[in-house]
């Protein structure tokens, strides 16, 4: 499968070789012939390159194969000429004009007689490529093969065998699946008279066998009155569609060369007015026009109708708004085992104890896919010793000797159906290992770096690339998918087995060094790969090289490291050590690997980057993330052909190169968490392809560059973050020529004036810069910190398209313009903003704030609300779902409805302004509430009690955080009426709260079971003074999991406590004796409990006893989360009579263990 790569080599030397730049070289030098001739042969071998890579994959081509591989390192190596030879020009050139266009000086130069020895290198390499790729062309009449083009080859591709109706003869673990799509299958739609029930997932998953499974199922059988089987596979024809449902349907086959109006005809006799199932098995199609065409001939059929098809890709699956993907997912661990199990063992038992191990080991590279299985016990079923099952295990699924049915060929059907373009990006993805969770944004900037991304504009690269992951994502070769809140994917996984399909796929040309299993050093794992292959794309693992801890270096003395043109490494847990690279490593590999593209060394705590990185002439993409760099070498900016430079989190870079402004190739400039950053360099300004420009630090006086230089970067999209901007002289000028309101694709602006500068006022013109500093009306989020201006500017409430505002240290601002009628804004944050009196609204009767879902006012001490005129009552936020309001003390009233209501954050506020937010409204009151309110969080809140007007909205409350309430004496004499959704309950330093409510007598216990507190799994208590002893409530808890309790002067457990069946932790802190005592007098009331911790000093963990020996990280936890309770006012020592008491407590429980067995099991 390899292969399949060489195509668009080829298509990369033929634009080389067509680019203006090598045109006029070739005339100065008087080699355009040479260059004709040479682009001919390419162009000939790229033609049967296709059929090439089709017929390798026969046993009986092994001579076929051989010549691919010599082709494909020829076509390496003029890849290499050609581009060495187009980043001399650029480097000579020293400033890159737009396009091809070479200067008149760099033709001197190349002209020039001390050049005479470069020219005559560079005409010897193209002449010894042509001769070198004339004989592999010749040779080519060898093999028969085809011209043909990738729109030949995608309408050639092989379909998979024809399936039929029949369930397998062994099925395991898709009764649940089977239910849920005869469910859909005959459930009522009122909507559409035939409905699609689409079933995705990758080969191998079971597709087809739930599709049988429901069509046979005899609820299906009863319930429609035709049923039809057709398998689609690659053909999707409509015409030959429609005849074989006819022929299935009225046992009548028609003519292939009938008109389509009289197979319409023929249709509507066999399914009008009936109530049909149809299953289109294997479908490929992705041309919503042809699926429209076959859809409209089969709505004659009666209300109630079933199309049911398989398929691959989920872009199928979406072609109709009637469809509904049911996304089948993989077996568990138990009916994994269970089908292994029936075929490896033959339907019986294990043969022995090391079988059924290893067994189980080669079921988890499965990862649930039934027909890897299938595929791989039905492989074991024949070998019996142990040693060919450990083989196996090993090898691999590749290890297996397969069928075509069988699982690696299934899939790989999947990857032959891919469009060329595409089998690169995929292949590359074996680069990462298994269960990596893949960075979209970074794979695409890999893609792009290795040239695999197809786009004339440099700028429109990026979105070409995601259109490449989402049509993988599509197709089913990622999984695991993590979006954005714009619905963009961030982040992927793949399967396992196409991360094998992958690996295969990239051949040896790619390979990952495991640097924990079997370090480089030892150079085993490099004498795997067989002289006569090179590889190009190289990986380091080292997620588990840290736990293991062996020494490890970059392997440069492999025999193939010059051809290298990717070195990445892999490290998932982003939590180093202090390794670094070895020593003088890193100068082996800038002088050996000079041919890379792409360098990933982040996060290996590099100190220094030397100064021979210029070696690598060719480089794309290099990230230096995570590290521990002050500064970066001049040299970087030497690397013309550089496009992306990642430095996100170098907490400790200082400064960039001052000549950055040279790397005109440059698209992205990642500098998130670069704290220390003093500035940008002079010239940076000239970087016109920049499309990411994360932070930009304004310098102080003359030493870097000022705002002015963003004016020419009108590419930049994203986020961009400026700071130091007090340190801009002549605001108004300055802003101007920074022409923010140019940059359209700007989604995220965030602007920082340093520190707060007291007492001072607006003495900078910080106000006037603010005002002149007008972003995009694209703008999506905007972020403004610590400004010394006297008003907000007047353009943010015509930024209509913003989705989130946050405003914080504006100090003296005192009112913040209406921003209610941005019809997208969905979050509102406005904190530390000390003057702020009034939210202005406007006079439009427009909704106000109709996409609000979140509002945060922090440290706003004088904000009293929302302003409106005489006699104008305030609208409601229709559709607030998350508040947060902190120490805002005149803030009295909030307009929102508290049905919308999902959390609610209240730190200093008054017990009116809580019943005001929570309190159900007049309309609601009679009639039952439903509520969506899950969480509260109350801080300094002056309340005693719960009030009653909003006990019902407490219903569906999920988590309740209370703290340091210190006037709080109770929750609610009938707490478990209204908590009864209540999962978490957390609540300190209210020290005049009783939770023992003694109101609750025993009938009002029994009366209160019907709504007892189900849900609640975690309780944690600290310094609840007035709780002596366990609320009688708790009981009423049979689900609590987690009980922690930290000085809250417990000195017994109730009787009760055997009750709590589920509960599985005790953690109690306490100062004194009294913990050690109940611990023993009330160990029969706690020890079914699994764990017990009471001041570290015992546990009682799996009925064992002893000592407990607390971590490094609990102790620390301890320190940070612990301080003396309010109102206790000893702060008692650990005495050697309590070690004493300590000691005669661990013997009481061997005593115990030893009399009567309490614990089931013997102390140790």
């Amino acid at each position: 499968m390899a292969e399949a790569v060489l195509f668009n080599v080829a298509q990369g030397i033929l634009k080389y070789l067509g680019s203006k730049a090598l045109e006029e070289i070739a005339l100065q030098w008087k080699i355009g012939d040479d260059i004709k001739k040479l682009t001919d042969t390419v162009s000939a071998i790229k033609s049967v390159l296709l059929d090439a890579e089709e017929k390798s994959y026969s046993p009986k081509s092994h001579q076929l194969r051989l010549w691919l591989r010599e082709l494909r390192e020829a076509a390496y190596d003029a890849e290499d000429l050609l581009d060495d030879f187009s980043t001399d020009v650029l480097r000579r050139q020293g400033i890159v004009n737009a396009g091809d266009r070479i200067s008149k000086e760099v033709l001197d130069f190349f002209s020039s007689s001390n050049q005479l020895a470069y020219r005559s290198r560079i005409c010897h390499g193209i002449l010894d490529l042509r001769e070198k790729l004339d004989g592999i062309c010749e040779r080519r009449n060898l093999f028969q093969l085809e011209e043909r083009s990738a729109a030949d080859a995608d309408a050639k591709r092989k379909g998979r065998e024809q399936t039929h109706s029949d369930v397998p003869e062994v099925v395991v673990g898709r009764e649940a699946d089977k239910e849920r799509i005869v469910e859909l299958l005959l459930s009522c739609d009122d909507h559409n008279r035939v409905s699609v029930v689409p079933i995705v997932g990758i080969g191998g998953l079971g597709k087809t066998t739930l599709a049988q499974l429901a069509y046979n199922d005899e609820r299906v059988d009863s319930h429609f009155e035709v049923k039809v089987w057709v398998c689609i596979s690659e053909n999707f024809d409509v015409k030959l569609i429609v005849r074989k449902i006819i022929e299935c349907c009225t046992d009548y086959k028609p003519d292939a060369d009938l008109e389509m109006e009289t197979l319409k005809k023929l249709l509507r006799e066999g399914i009008e007015g009936n109530k049909y199932l149809i299953v289109l098995d294997d479908v490929w199609n992705e041309n919503r026009e042809k699926w429209s065409r076959l859809m409209s001939l089969l709505m004659c059929g009666a209300k109630g109708s079933r199309v049911v098809l398989t398929t691959r890709l989920l872009k199928v699956a979406k072609l109709d708004a009637r469809m509904r993907p049911y996304e089948l997912k993989g077996l568990s661990e138990g009916e994994g085992w269970g089908l292994f199990r029936e075929i490896a063992f033959r339907g019986g038992e294990a043969t022995s104890a090391k079988h059924e191990a290893i067994g189980r080991e080669i079921l988890e590279k499965c990862k649930g896919v039934p027909l890897a299985i299938k595929t791989i016990a039905g492989a074991l079923s024949f070998r019996e010793s142990e040693s060919e099952w450990a083989m196996v295990r090993s090898k691999g699924m590749w290890g297996v000797e397969q069928n075509e049915d069988d699982i690696m060929p299934t899939l790989k059907l999947s990857y032959d159906n891919l469009p060329t373009h595409l089998k690169h990006c995929f292949a590359y993805c074996s680069l990462f290992p298994k269960d990596h969770k893949i960075d979209v944004k970074r794979l695409i900037q890999l893609w792009i770096a290795q040239g695999y991304v197809h786009s004339s504009d440099l700028l429109t690269r990026f979105d070409v690339g995601i259109n490449y992951v989402n049509e993988l994502l599509w197709r089913s070769f990622y999984q695991e998918v993590e979006k954005d809140d714009r619905g963009n994917v961030r982040y992927c996984k793949m399967h396992d087995l196409m991360h094998d399909l992958a690996v295969e796929a990239a051949g040896q040309g790619s390979f990952t060094f495991d640097m924990s299993s079997n370090p480089p050093d030892s150079h085993a794992q490099e004498n795997n790969v067989k002289p006569e292959r090179v590889r190009r794309h190289v990986s380091l693992d080292f997620e588990r090289v840290f736990a293991s801890r062996h020494s490890w270096r970059v392997p440069t003395s492999a025999a193939d490291s010059e051809k290298w043109r990717t070195l990445i490494c892999v490290n998932r847990s982003w939590s180093m050590p202090d390794v670094m690279l070895g020593e003088g490593c890193d100068e082996t590999i800038l002088s050996n690997m000079t041919n890379l593209r792409v360098v990933d060394f982040s996060n290996l705590s590099i100190f220094q980057l030397p100064r021979s990185i210029r070696n690598l002439k060719h480089l794309k993409y290099l990230d230096l993330s995570h590290n521990s760099m002050d500064v970066l070498p001049e040299e970087v900016t030497e690397l013309v052909n550089l496009e992306v430079l990642q430095l996100y989190d170098c907490r400790k870079l200082e400064r960039l190169p001052n000549d950055t402004g040279k790397l005109s190739s440059l698209a992205h400039l990642g500098l998130k968490g670069c704290p220390r950053l003093e500035c940008m360099p002079l010239g940076i300004g000239r970087l016109y392809h920049l499309r990411e420009l994360s932070l930009f630090v304004v310098a102080e006086g003359g030493g870097g560059a000022g705002i002015e230089e963003l004016r020419r970067l009108n590419n930049i999209r994203g986020k961009l973050l400026i700071k130091n901007l007090e340190l801009v002289k002549n605001p108004s000028e300055a802003a101007e020529a920074a022409s923010l309101l140019d940059k359209q694709n700007l989604e995220h602006l965030e602007l920082s004036w340093g520190t707060w500068r007291d007492g001072e006022g607006d003495v900078n013109g910080e106000g006037t810069l603010l005002e002149a500093l007008r972003p995009p009306r694209g703008l999506k989020v905007f972020d403004l910190s610590i400004n010394a201006g006297s008003k907000c500017p007047i353009w943010l409430p015509t930024l209509i398209n913003l989705e989130k505002i946050k405003i914080k240290r504006c100090r003296n601002w005192k009112s913040l313009p209406p921003v209610d009628q941005l019809p997208f804004l969905a979050t509102l944050e406005v904190s530390e903003c000390e003057s702020l009196e009034y939210i202005e609204t406007s006079s439009s009767r427009s909704p106000f704030f109709p996409c609000l879902k979140s509002l945060m006012l922090v440290d706003c001490p004088k904000l009293k609300g929302w302003s409106t005129k005489p006699g104008e009552l305030l609208p409601q936020f229709p559709c607030v779902s998350h508040i947060k309001i902190k120490e805002c003390y005149n803030i009295t009233y909030i307009p929102c409805s508290s049905l919308h209501l999902e959390s609610l954050t209240l730190f200093d506020g008054s017990k009116e302004l809580l019943n005001q937010i929570l309190r159900v409204p007049p309309s609601h009151s009679s009639a039952p509430l439903q509520s969506c309110f899950k969480h509260l969080l109350l801080q300094h809140v002056d309340l005693d009690c719960m009030g009653e007007e909003i006990l019902p909205r407490l219903s569906s409350l999920q988590t309740l955080t209370i703290l340091r309430c210190s006037e709080l004496k109770t929750l609610s004499p009938a707490l478990p009426n209204y908590f009864t959704s209540l999962q978490r309950l957390h609540i300190e330093r209210c020290s005049k709260l009783d939770l023992c409510d003694n109101s609750n007598d025993t009938l009002m216990l029994q009366q209160q079971q019907q709504v007892a507190l189900h849900n609640l799994t975690e309780i944690r208590l600290k310094s609840i003074l007035a709780m002596a002893s366990l609320p009688d409530w708790l009981q009423m808890a049979p689900n609590l999991r987690e009980l922690r309790m930290k000085y809250c002067q417990v000195t017994c457990f109730p009787d009760w406590m055997p009750k709590l069946t589920e509960l599985e932790s005790l953690i109690i802190r306490q100062y004194g004796k009294s913990a050690h005592k109940c611990f023993v007098e009330d160990w029969p009331n706690i020890g079914h409990i699994p764990d017990v911790d009471i001041n570290y000093s015992c546990m009682q963990e799996n009925g064992i006893c002893r000592m407990k020996e607390t971590s490094e990280r609990e102790e620390q936890e301890e320190k940070e989360e612990e301080e003396v309770p309010y109102g206790n006012e000893e702060n008692e020592q650990v005495t050697k009579e309590e070690d004493e008491e300590t000691s005669k407590l661990v013997q009481f429980f061997r005593n115990c263990a030893t009399s009567c067995n309490i614990f089931g099991r013997c102390f140790q």
